[in-house]
């Protein structure tokens, strides 16, 4: 993207997939955070990522490779690694050798695989709470009624996660029936907390066949990665939106969506439901050309009928940008007086 101040991915959860796709003992490559991976879920179930390159002499896991228990084995010369990218066993040597591959935590939550990326290879500093809407019967599950993905995107995560302050482009990009008003705004430490005063369709319109109507927009984040939106009164419905970077270049969005039933008892959405969904979809690709073509300002010039949320999110999500968090160290320490011996 154009002028974006940072090159290398930022701290935190990102997803790159969905729970559904990964069964015990399977593996699939990808690519993520600059870097060619290796995915597998082992036989016990839990979801283990790797840099993708045997650590005996560079052959890819991801490409012959296979699951055995609890490792991933090469196809090269079957050379095993755990989860932690350890060597657990050269089945033509007496021992393994204290050779380690990169690891990178990740976990499945709420029906989606989690990985966490920190440039300097720390461990993860927080965990993302379950949703409630999720696993409940009176809700239908994103899988397999409601997720969508989104590949080869040219911008970063902080596009989609800025976007959920900017409450005038819910009325040019959106066509909503005007800006929304943030009621509130809150953060602290990864979490982002906000809430719009929401205005949903216009009269005749295909959903809102009655007029406008007044609701709430709530947004959670949980670093740039994870974001939440919760259409109230409308619809009752959770929408997970997820930017995960590819590279410094591209990036992939997913999008799963937790519906409340109009029937408790149905299995399917109906045709009406249907079409509630469809429209999240399409609202979400609204943003995309916007986004793709951008050329990012800072500092950008915001209007007072704006609000002042956007410059203070953009403080808030420095934390999560190492380039951003060593230049804020290295400016407090040039503040400090000088020892006085």
């Amino acid at each position: 993207m154009k002028d974006f101040p940072y090159k290398i991915a930022p701290t935190g959860w990102f997803q790159v997939g969905w729970s559904h796709e990964l069964a015990p003992g399977e593996l699939r490559s990808m690519r993520y955070f600059g870097q060619d991976l290796v995915c597998f879920r082992t036989a016990s179930g839990q979801i283990k990522v790797l840099d993708a390159y045997c650590g005996h002499l560079g052959a890819h896991l991801g490409v012959g490779g296979t699951v055995s228990g609890e490792n991933v084995v090469c196809p090269f010369h079957g050379w095993s690694w755990n989860g932690q990218g350890r060597n657990t066993d050269i089945p033509y040597s007496e021992r393994p050798v204290k050779v380690c591959i990169r690891h990178y935590p990740a976990v499945d939550s709420n029906g989606v695989i989690l990985v966490w990326h920190d440039p300097d290879g720390g461990p993860p500093t927080w965990e993302m709470p379950q949703l409630p809407e999720y696993g409940r019967p009176d809700y239908f599950a994103a899988n397999p009624h409601a997720m969508r993905k989104w590949t080869g995107l040219r911008f970063p995560p902080q596009l989609a996660a800025e976007n959920t302050v900017d409450p005038m482009h819910f009325r040019y990009v959106h066509r909503a029936p005007r800006a929304t008003v943030i009621e509130k705004f809150s953060t602290q430490g990864e979490y982002a907390y906000v809430l719009h005063d929401y205005a949903y369709g216009r009269h005749g319109g295909d959903l809102t066949p009655g007029g406008t109507v007044d609701g709430q927009l709530e947004v959670e984040l949980w670093g740039v990665g994870i974001i939440v939106f919760r259409m109230k009164v409308y619809v009752e419905a959770a929408q997970l939106v997820n930017v995960t970077p590819v590279d410094d270049e591209t990036s992939e969005m997913f999008f799963s969506i937790w519906l409340r039933k109009n029937d408790r008892s149905a299995e399917a959405p109906d045709e009406h439901e249907r079409r509630v969904i469809e429209e999240q979809f399409r609202q979400v690709a609204m943003d995309i050309p916007i986004w793709e073509n951008m050329r990012y300002t800072a500092p950008a010039p915001i209007v007072k009928e704006e609000s002042p949320t956007y410059q203070n999110f953009r403080k808030w999500s420095r934390q999560f940008y190492v380039e951003a968090t060593r230049e804020d160290a290295a400016a407090a320490s040039a503040r400090e007086p000088a020892s006085t011996h």
